[in-house]
């Protein structure tokens, strides 16, 4: 059974690790795709400090533009990648979630005719639609979005540990 109440990420990833390991490469650039993600926005709030110490109080114009520079090629960059990861996320995650529901009803169609006899066809559907459904949203929403989160908090708190170490700790 995939789907339990309780169930936290790392057991959820741990259940579906069959249907992961073989697109596991592809799965790994993504993951390296949400880093650079979570690395640019984490950078974006973190140049801030730059552009309130240095361009407005310093009035120092060749910083800004530089910044300017950095995060207008790099925001370009960081577009890119967004979309790319989001693309073979979805492909990705979309022949994964084929899989999970061809071994389901691999494993239906093994059941004895007993089973069939107890199940109402509406529970058996329901595996198929709603159940399914909630899989496959956290498997292409859920996930990306709480490595992305997870990401960012770290390398934010790198950041703010960086800016002011004692705020940082009364912040943990």
């Amino acid at each position: 059974v995939l789907i339990a109440s309780s169930m936290s990420n790392l057991e959820f990833i741990a259940k579906l690790w069959p249907y992961i390991k073989p697109y596991r490469w592809q799965v790994l650039f993504i993951l390296v795709g949400l880093s650079v993600e979570f690395g640019y926005e984490a950078s974006f709030r973190y140049s801030m400090k730059f552009l309130i110490d240095d361009v407005i109080l310093k009035k120092n114009k060749e910083v800004f533009f530089l910044l300017f520079a950095i995060f207008g090629i790099a925001g370009v960059v960081y577009s890119v990648i967004c979309v790319t990861c989001d693309y073979y996320w979805a492909r990705y995650g979309a022949k994964i979630f084929s899989d999970l529901c061809h071994d389901l009803f691999q494993h239906l169609q093994k059941q004895p005719l007993g089973y069939h006899n107890r199940q109402s066809s509406g529970d058996l559907m329901a595996r198929f639609t709603s159940d399914a459904g909630i899989v496959d949203t956290a498997l292409v929403i859920v996930l990306p979005a709480a490595f992305l989160s997870t990401g960012e908090l770290l390398v934010s708190s790198v950041f703010l540990f960086h800016l002011n170490s004692l705020l940082s700790f009364g912040v943990l």
